[in-house]
């Protein structure tokens, strides 16, 4: 086999395999979110929505500072 195929399916492999475990993980975290609101856990759900808006913010502000740099 080729190097530059067998380098290819290498690739395409882990990134397959990263996307079933970060799929997973999301599966995960929605199961624990319906689990709590089910028990009437307010704190982690609310919890868990503030690390969501932090991670969204830190999200737009690495594209702002990207953007204003001019790096992307």
């Amino acid at each position: 086999m080729d190097d530059l195929v067998a380098g290819g399916i290498m690739v395409v492999v882990i990134l397959f395999t990263a996307a079933a475990v970060i799929l997973a993980g999301l599966v995960q975290v929605v199961l624990l979110e319906l689990d709590a609101l089910a028990t009437g856990d307010v704190v982690f759900v609310l919890a868990s929505f503030g690390i969501l808006l932090t991670l969204c913010a830190a999200y737009l502000g690495i594209g702002r500072w990207l953007h204003r740099t001019g790096l992307i």
